[in-house]
């Protein structure tokens, strides 16, 4: 991967000892909002999450677009679409449809996106 002036982030506030994750979450980050919008979508990254419940519908895990990449990137793991996911929402750990970000960004775009952006970061 090559560098970009984008993924510069002041590290001088930052513990040493979180310093790799915050620059991974940034590069994440601006990677992830600019494939968005390159598919028609202004929402930030940070405001997506990709929530799944259990088989009674309590949710298990609720994770922003970032995180999904972060993860990825550090084990290893890039999720798929299952059943058990319950879709997008602008809301963590919300099933509200109110919440839900629908026909803006549907799930197999948004997953195509944080595999895009996982393979620029593997480099």
């Amino acid at each position: 991967m090559t560098d970009d002036p984008r993924d510069y982030l002041d590290l001088s506030d930052i513990p040493e000892h979180q310093q790799d994750l915050r620059l991974l979450q940034h590069k994440a980050s601006w990677r992830l909002d600019e494939k968005l919008n390159e598919v028609g979508v202004t929402t930030p990254a940070a405001q997506i999450f990709l929530n799944s419940h259990d088989g009674n519908g309590l949710v298990i895990d609720s994770a922003s677009l970032i995180d999904l990449v972060v993860n990825a990137v550090q084990h290893g793991d890039l999720p798929s679409p299952s059943e058990d996911y319950s879709g997008l929402f602008y809301v963590q750990s919300s099933f509200d449809d109110a919440h839900r970000v629908g026909d803006e960004l549907l799930l197999d775009q948004a997953m195509d996106v944080v595999g895009q952006v996982h393979a620029q970061l593997q480099g």
